[in-house]
C-alpha cells in the first residue's frame, strides 16, 4: 500500500497531515516506510506556483530564474501559455470577424450595451459566440425576472379601467391571482420544474405574494404622485448611432412611461432583486438605460414638449420587515424606488416631498439632468465604438466591493488573474 499526500500549498504554506495517517501508521500497520519526495527539475506548476505568490507580494520572486530553466525545455509553449494567462488586455476580433458578426449596422438592445461595458469578453461569450451553460432544470432569477414582467403587463390591461391611483389593495389581490394563473399557464416550458403538485403551488404562492406587495407598493407611490401612467411594455423608436461609416442601432422596450401634464416625464425599470440605481454606472454604461431610453422617448413624442422628471429602477421584491404598528409605513420604505430626480419634478413624484417614501437619489436641476443624458449619449457612441472595433477584452468592471466577475457565468473560460490585471474601476461622479 502506498499513500501519498500534500505536504505544502502551491503558494508554499505547510500543510498538517490528516489524521488518517496517523491512524494507518499507529493502529493498522505495525511498520510504515515515509519517504519525502521532491521533482529533481524545476516544472511549470512551480513556476505557476511562483507566479501566484509574486503577484500578490507572497514571495516568488525567484519565479525569474524558474523560467529561464524552463524556457529551453520542450516545455516552452506550455509557459508561453501560462505567462499570457496572466495578462488581458489588448484583445481584439479580426475586422473581417466583425463585419460577419455586425455588417455595417449593429442591431443591439441597451441591456446589451451595459453587459459589454460591463466587461467585454463576458458581452462576447454570451452575444457573438452564444455560449451557454448545460440547461438545469430549475427555476432562476432571469426566469423569475420575466413572469413578473409579464404579470405586470397582463394586470395594467386586466385592471382596467382602474388605474394604479384608484384599485384597492383587495381589487390588487384579486387581478393578481388571475394573471399570475394565466401567466404561469402559458409560460409551462419555464415552470414545468415545478413538476410536483406542492412544489408547484408554493412557488404559486410566492410569485402572487411578490406581486401583490409589489404593485400595491407601486399604487401607492401613484396616489402620492402628481404623475399618470402613459403606456407600459412600449417599444421605444430605434435610436441610430452614426459611428464613421458605421451605425450602432439600439432598440428595447420601456417597463413604464408616466406623464405629469405637458411638462414631465419619468420612466420606470422594473427589477426583480435588490438592484440600486448608481449615476456612477450610469456613466460608465453599466446602467445607461433608463437614462437612454428616457432620452429617446423625449425626442421622439412629438406632440408634446416634455421635460426629463426622473429615471427609475423599482425592486419587485418581497421584503421582509419586522413586524411592528408602523409595518406599513417599514414596508413601503423597502419599495422606494430609486433613480436620478429633477429638482423641479420632484414635488409632483410625491406630494410630501422632501419627506419621501416614492424615491431616493440624486436629486438634480433640469440644466444637470439634460448634461447626464448627453454623456450618457456620448458613453454609448464610445462603446459602439468600441465593439464595432472588435474588443473582446476580458477587462471586468469594479466599484467597491461589487464587481463583473460576481455573477459572471464564463470566469472559468477567460481565468483571467484579477490581481495583476487589475480591474476596470468605475471613477466616481464629480
Amino acid at each position: 500500500l502506498c499513500v501519498s499526500y500534500s505536504a505544502q500549498t502551491p503558494e508554499g504554506k505547510n500543510l498538517r497531515r490528516a489524521n488518517f495517517i496517523n491512524k494507518l501508521n499507529n493502529k493498522i500497520f505495525n511498520k510504515i516506510i515515509s519517504e519525502e519526495s521532491f521533482a529533481p527539475e524545476p516544472s511549470v506548476k512551480e513556476l505557476g506556483a511562483a507566479l501566484y505568490r509574486f503577484t500578490r507580494g507572497l514571495g516568488g520572486e525567484d519565479y525569474l530564474d524558474l523560467y529561464n530553466a524552463l524556457a529551453e525545455t520542450k516545455e516552452v509553449k506550455i509557459i508561453e501559455n501560462l505567462i499570457e494567462g496572466f495578462e488581458n488586455g489588448g484583445q481584439k476580433l479580426p475586422a473581417a470577424a466583425v463585419r460577419n458578426i455586425y455588417g455595417a449596422e449593429a442591431p443591439i438592445s441597451a441591456s446589451r450595451v451595459e453587459k459589454f461595458a460591463a466587461c467585454p469578453f463576458s458581452y462576447f461569450m454570451e452575444y457573438n459566440l452564444k455560449a451557454r451553460k448545460r440547461k438545469i432544470y430549475e427555476i432562476g432569477a432571469p426566469d423569475l425576472g420575466e413572469l413578473f414582467h409579464k404579470i405586470l403587463e397582463k394586470f395594467m390591461r386586466a385592471a382596467a379601467p382602474e388605474t394604479l391611483q384608484t384599485i384597492s389593495r383587495k381589487r390588487i389581490a384579486e387581478v393578481v391571482n388571475q394573471c399570475a394563473d394565466e401567466v404561469i399557464e402559458e409560460n409551462k416550458d419555464k415552470t414545468d420544474v415545478f413538476e410536483s403538485g406542492a412544489r408547484l403551488a408554493y412557488a404559486v404562492r410566492k410569485i402572487k405574494r411578490v406581486m401583490e406587495r409589489s404593485i400595491w407598493a407601486l399604487s401607492v407611490h401613484a396616489r402620492l404622485g402628481k404623475f399618470e401612467t402613459f403606456a407600459a411594455e412600449t417599444p421605444i423608436n430605434e435610436i441610430k448611432i452614426p459611428l464613421g461609416e458605421k451605425t450602432l442601432r439600439v432598440a428595447g422596450r420601456i417597463d413604464r412611461v408616466d406623464i405629469f401634464g405637458d411638462e414631465y416625464v419619468k420612466i420606470i425599470d422594473y427589477k426583480s432583486g435588490q438592484k440600486k440605481f448608481d449615476l456612477d454606472e450610469a456613466y460608465f454604461g453599466t446602467q445607461a438605460q433608463a437614462l437612454l431610453y428616457l432620452d429617446a422617448f423625449i425626442k421622439n413624442n412629438f406632440n408634446k414638449k416634455l421635460s426629463p422628471g426622473g429615471a427609475f429602477y423599482f425592486n419587485i421584491d418581497d421584503p421582509i420587515i419586522e413586524y411592528t404598528e408602523n409595518a406599513e409605513a417599514e414596508l413601503l420604505k423597502k419599495f422606494q424606488m430609486t433613480g436620478l430626480i429633477s429638482e423641479n419634478a420632484a414635488a409632483a413624484l410625491d406630494k410630501n416631498y422632501p419627506d419621501t417614501i416614492v424615491f431616493k437619489g440624486e436629486v438634480v436641476s433640469p440644466k444637470q439632468f439634460d448634461g447626464v443624458l448627453r454623456a450618457v449619449n456620448q458613453k454609448i457612441k464610445e462603446l459602439g465604438e468600441m465593439i464595432f472595433g472588435g474588443v473582446v477584452d476580458a477587462a471586468p468592471f469594479k466599484k467597491g466591493d461589487k464587481t463583473a466577475c460576481d455573477y459572471c457565468e464564463f470566469k472559468s473560460v477567460c481565468q483571467i488573474d484579477i490581481l495583476p490585471n487589475k480591474y476596470n474601476y468605475i471613477p466616481k461622479n464629480k
